[in-house]
């Protein structure tokens, strides 16, 4: 595995150079729905979501966000915690074992850490001559951002249970501009938590010609104005660059 700063080269380098791929992370939140550990963060302003595992419903809703997490195809990546990333006694790499095709694993924290102030100085310029899509909550405010958005899908809180039909609003999205006779990829950046889980699995199955990148809480500060993270201000381990060590 090539090093954190490597890895981000790599995709960047696909943006680049026009070759679509999908690229969607195991982070906490995931952790506790495969594992049925309640969780609630209505107490966290734009991220604001929960988890109760007596509810049927949630649990339906937790399957196929758990069910998204075994896809493998040849442009699709997932990034997953490395050994000293562990969360909720469960770590991604416990599910190292799940992927047959190990070339495609990644860093979950890829775009954050050590590797957010790549992101932000490299990602706009990457992005200058590309449409963008933005999947993320009512509350954001994509003008704070340093490049150009040309749709904004909008998600309310515990998007993951209440707003999985936007799935079909993206692929009409998709097959609009595909009627335009444009063979421009667009890349689509998610920031809605477990459910940018599910919408690129699914929209990668139909389709194969954009980039599908799974941006977490990297541009919070630009769209909410306030630091959610403590790699925003530089705290300590926050920065840390990820090392990738094989399962002993």
């Amino acid at each position: 595995m090539r090093s954190m700063e490597d890895e981000l080269d790599f995709f960047f380098d696909k943006i680049m150079d026009s070759e679509p791929f999908a690229l969607s992370r195991w982070g906490d939140g995931e952790y506790r729905l495969v594992n049925s550990i309640p969780l609630d963060r209505n107490a966290e302003e734009n991220h604001v979501w929960n988890f109760d595992p007596s509810d049927e419903y949630q649990i339906e809703c937790a399957k196929l966000i758990t069910d998204s997490l075994t896809y493998e195809d040849e442009g699709f990546y997932w990034g997953i915690t490395c050994p000293d990333c562990e969360v909720c006694n469960v770590s991604g790499w416990g599910h190292y074992n799940l992927y047959k095709n190990k070339e495609n694993l990644t860093y979950a924290s890829i775009f954050v850490n050590a590797n957010h102030e790549e992101v932000q100085t490299t990602l706009p310029t990457l992005l200058r001559n590309k449409t963008v899509a933005f999947v993320g909550n009512k509350n954001a405010k994509l003008t704070g951002l340093p490049f150009l958005v040309d749709r904004h899908f909008i998600v309310g809180n515990n998007a993951w249970i209440n707003d999985l039909g936007i799935l079909e609003d993206l692929k009409g999205y998709i097959r609009n501009l595909a009627s335009d006779e444009s063979d421009k990829p667009i890349v689509f950046l998610f920031a809605c938590g477990p459910l940018s889980n599910y919408l690129i699995t699914e929209i990668w199955k139909e389709n194969k010609n954009h980039f599908l990148l799974d941006i977490g809480s990297c541009y919070d500060v630009e769209i909410y104005g306030r630091a959610t993270r403590g790699f925003h201000r530089g705290i300590g381990g926050y920065r840390k660059a990820c090392q990738w060590m094989k399962k002993v």
